[in-house]
């Protein structure tokens, strides 16, 4: 049996909402990212080994993709 977690939508949730949240993002080297978002400050989210920025908000309070990102999944599924 195969255990299926829905997607949630990233770009308008709020960091604090987004903190523990499992993820599968895409680098733009083409390296794959499995890892779980921790928030960092106010307005970042990093993987839970801290070794790369995931994402951050913007000023209109939308979430936005770190450059080095190509693609990202994020998932209701929490630690």
């Amino acid at each position: 049996m195969t255990n299926v977690s829905e997607s949630v939508d990233w770009e308008h949730m709020t960091p604090s909402r987004l903190d523990g949240h499992r993820f599968v993002g895409q680098l733009k080297s083409g390296a794959m990212l499995d890892s779980h978002l921790c928030q960092r400050k106010n307005n970042l989210l990093c993987d839970e080994d801290d070794i790369v920025t995931v994402m951050y908000r913007r000023s209109d309070g939308r979430m936005r993709l770190n450059r080095g990102f190509m693609s990202i999944n994020v998932l209701e599924e929490t630690r």
